[in-house]
């Protein structure tokens, strides 16, 4: 999944992909419920596009379990003079 962070000026936060415990029960994940992860960071005012992307653990599991498309959650928070947090729903695909 892309987001677009803005700030002011120079910040740095962390992305979170998650997906529900009925979907990670049935990909096998156990407890976990983060199926990504990244650090961001900006160092001076503006404007930049990050993608998050799932790791390799879950890509194989939704690989035997056949699915293509998996609904996901993106939770972002980025730390600068003031501290913003924010959240999306959407699908991530496999591509081939």
């Amino acid at each position: 999944m892309r987001l677009t962070v803005r700030c002011d000026s120079a910040c740095s936060g962390t992305a979170r992909l998650t997906v529900t415990r009925r979907l990670a029960r049935r990909l096998g994940l156990g407890r976990a419920l983060g199926v990504g992860r990244l650090r961001l960071r900006l160092t001076a005012a503006g404007e930049r596009r990050f993608s998050v992307r799932l790791d390799r653990v879950t890509l194989r599991a939704m690989r035997h379990a056949g699915l293509r498309r998996l609904s996901v959650r993106l939770s972002a928070a980025v730390t600068d003079a003031e501290r913003r947090r924010t959240a999306r729903s959407g699908a991530a695909r496999i591509r081939r």
